[in-house]
């Protein structure tokens, strides 16, 4: 890691930060701990000798009689560079890893543990979710942990108890040291043991100093994209809708559409969208105003590329919910390189009104309200500052080269044979692709050209809206060929006029 850092700096890609390379050097240590760590080197999902003997005998197996490398949390003001370090360590690595936003796992937890609650398991849940979670990379790194939900915050202390004694390596980032987690939250006392347990099992590095550069804020400082637009500027409101319509003007194309969750299968309405550009119109009540949380904002920002949010507004006090929830929303859209367009009542750094100054409080301060107030403060610190990175030319030129095709761009890939595929996939010979067949061609697809056959129901979905153009709820070869052949507008148009022209490629 110290060594990929180095070459960056010499490349004149980054500049070299003191506190950065003091915290590269943790990650190289631990980095050396991997390589040399002779259970990281087990194939996954086997029990050790060791193990089975020690389980055997009555002994236990956990992180304490098994030597198991340290892990890292690293904290620090947004911008600061957490999650450039951890992601330099983490392309490194070649033992067994995986890394996912803390927001997503939790998630996923959740629906596991539902999962086997159904199932009506035997097994202790927990221990059963660590070895699931364990089987796709013993080394776990978590970006963003940030608890406020009070669901997270009661089985938080119990998950990472039972990952910590199955041999789990976790390195975490995040705006706040573990003391203060959680700060202010409902029954913060069932919480606060986990507290101990992170410092115990993870190493706490900070990358604070009095003279931090936020270097989010920094990347966006350059050319800037057309993609925010305030309502006191000229014409700002004329330049959003028309940068709206060129993506969702045509009533053919642009329609409501409604996805799912992965965790519930919930419904999530976009009350516009056109999915020939993956792209979707919500006004800020629509995404904020209502009780919508991180697996819908997931769901949206796994099925679209560009999200329009109409009338962001002004928040305080009075808005926490709202403001919470436009946090979590910009994480997963930047989390999944999605392109973001606002229309809002001013600047990113004076929409949330708060005194965030003073985190001590005296006894005239014990307002419950107000001491949320100021801990969302410092939360929306994070999105200010993606919100600048969001709006650089660097990010939407990243945006448009790195968001993965979805299954259903690759059918327009020249040498595929459509029509093959299609009559190998209509097992019943009756002309026509259910959405379970169509999800088998999408899977085969995939499989070919990405290497993998897991296509979410996001995408059978969205394939199945473009290629169903009668309505009649199945895809017939000419609707297919017809998809292929006619390629719809492309979501270009968007980055062309939001990029300088100096800078488009």
């Amino acid at each position: 890691p110290l060594i990929a850092y180095e070459r960056l700096v010499t490349d004149g890609l980054i500049q070299r930060d003191p506190v950065q390379l003091s915290v590269m050097a943790r990650f190289e240590r631990l980095y050396d701990e991997l390589r040399f760590d002779d259970k990281a080197q087990e194939p996954k999902g086997e029990e050790s000798t060791l193990a089975s003997l020690k389980r055997f005998f009555g002994g236990t197996d956990t992180a304490d009689t098994i030597k198991v490398p340290r892990g890292l949390y690293v904290h620090g003001s947004t911008g600061s560079g957490k999650t450039f370090c951890m992601d330099l360590f983490y392309e490194q690595v070649e033992q067994s890893k995986q890394r996912i936003h803390f927001h997503e796992f939790m998630l996923s937890i959740h629906r596991r543990l539902h999962e086997l609650k159904n199932m009506n398991a035997t097994e202790n849940p927990l221990t059963a979710v660590a070895h699931q979670v364990l089987s796709q990379g013993r080394l776990l790194c978590l970006d963003e942990m940030q608890v406020t939900d009070i669901a997270d915050a009661l089985i938080i202390k119990n998950v990472f108890q039972a990952l910590f004694e199955a041999g789990c390596i976790v390195v975490a980032t995040s705006n706040r040291p573990p003391s203060e987690l959680y700060y202010n939250g409902l029954q913060r006392q069932l919480f606060e043991p986990f507290i101990p347990l992170l410092e115990k099992y993870c190493q706490v590095v900070s990358l604070e100093n009095e003279f931090m550069t936020d270097y989010r804020l920094v990347k966006g400082a350059g050319e800037t994209a057309r993609v925010y637009f305030i309502e006191s500027c000229d014409h700002a409101r004329d330049e959003f809708l028309d940068c709206k319509e060129r993506l969702l003007a045509d009533p053919e194309l642009s329609d409501r559409l409604v996805l799912r969750t992965r965790d519930s299968g919930r419904e999530v309405h976009v009350p516009r969208a056109d999915l020939a550009c993956r792209a979707g119109y919500f006004t800020f009540d629509q995404l904020c105003g209502s009780a919508l949380g991180a697996a819908d904002y997931l769901a949206i920002a796994q099925a679209l590329h560009v999200v329009f949010v109409d009338g962001v507004p002004i928040m305080d006090l009075n808005d926490l919910d709202r403001a919470r929830r436009f946090i979590t929303l910009l994480d997963a859209l930047y989390d999944n390189d999605c392109v973001v367009v606002i229309y809002a009542a001013t600047e990113p750094e004076f929409l949330f009104v708060a005194d965030k100054k003073n985190n001590t409080f005296s006894e005239k301060a014990r307002d419950d309200k107000t001491k949320k107030a100021r801990d969302e403060a410092f939360a929306f610190d994070r999105a200010v500052s993606r919100l600048a990175e969001m709006g650089s030319v660097e990010y939407l030129t990243h945006a448009r080269e790195n968001r993965p095709p979805l299954a259903i761009d690759i059918l327009k890939a020249p040498d595929l044979d459509v029509d093959q595929l299609f009559q190998s996939l209509d097992v019943d010979n009756s002309g026509n692709l259910d959405t379970d067949e169509l999800a088998a061609l999408l899977a085969d697809v995939s499989e070919l050209r990405r290497g993998h056959r897991n296509v979410p129901d996001e995408e059978v979905q969205i394939a199945m809206t473009l290629l169903d153009t009668n309505g009649d709820g199945f895809v017939d070869l000419e609707e297919l060929r017809h998809y292929v052949l006619n390629s719809p507008k492309g979501k270009d148009a968007l980055f062309r006029d939001a990029i300088p022209q100096n800078h488009d490629r």
